[in-house]
């Protein structure tokens, strides 16, 4: 061995030490870096959440249970059921109207005739 590639076990050391120091400070670096990034990752999904949360909130004072839904709906069946019976009654009435009226018209036409043939006689 020539002496430009001894190493005295000092001088090892000492390499290894700064070896590992650098080591340790760039894995430090890399897990800094790694938690700021989950940091941010962490206040999005944060920020995300709580928009959900106020949506909910929106959503749910919007909504009516579902008792108040069934007696409100049951209400308007009720209104929708009387007006179909009233419509249903004046159309019954237009109905007799029109078979009254027709009745009318033909008994009319009737007498006319006959008095029509009464008359030419």
């Amino acid at each position: 061995m020539s002496s430009g590639e001894e190493v005295t076990l000092r001088q090892y050391v000492e390499r290894l030490i700064d070896e590992r120091h650098q080591f340790y400070v760039a894995m430090f670096e890399s897990h800094k870096v790694a938690l700021d990034l989950a940091k941010v990752d962490i206040d999005r999904r944060l920020e995300q959440m709580n928009k959900f949360r106020e949506e909910n909130i929106r959503d749910k004072i919007m909504m009516v249970s579902r008792q108040e839904w069934q007696t409100g709906h049951q209400t308007l069946i009720s209104q929708f059921d009387e007006k179909m019976v009233s419509i249903d009654r004046r159309f019954a009435m237009v109905e007799r109207m029109i078979w009254v009226g027709t009745g009318i018209i033909l008994t009319a036409s009737a007498l006319v005739a006959v008095l029509v043939k009464l008359l030419k006689i």
